[in-house]
């Protein structure tokens, strides 16, 4: 840039250092927001689907699962703990 710049050199070289450090906090914030954390009520058909598809998920974790039949519970809970590495919290209601 030369010693006097002109206004569309200087909006420019503005633009590209506001740019820049945007992405840059962006790219390397982290927050509590990052963890997302549900429960599933109803473990057959969509709620033993659901289970399956966030579980593997990075950043998703299954807190609790509720279901009427108790032996029903045991079973979803282990078969989330196998895929995501965390045993959720069961509920029988």
């Amino acid at each position: 840039m030369t010693a006097n710049p002109t206004r569309r050199q200087f909006i420019k070289a503005s633009g590209a250092t506001a740019a820049t450090v945007s992405l840059s906090r962006i790219a390397w914030s982290e927050s509590k927001n990052d963890q997302i954390s549900l429960a599933i009520l109803g473990l057959n058909g969509r709620g033993r689907y659901l289970a399956a598809q966030f579980s593997p998920l990075d950043g998703v974790e299954i807190a609790a699962i509720a279901d009427p039949d108790s032996r029903l519970l045991n079973e979803r809970a282990m078969e989330i703990e196998v895929l995501s590495g965390k045993k959720p919290d069961t509920v029988q209601d």
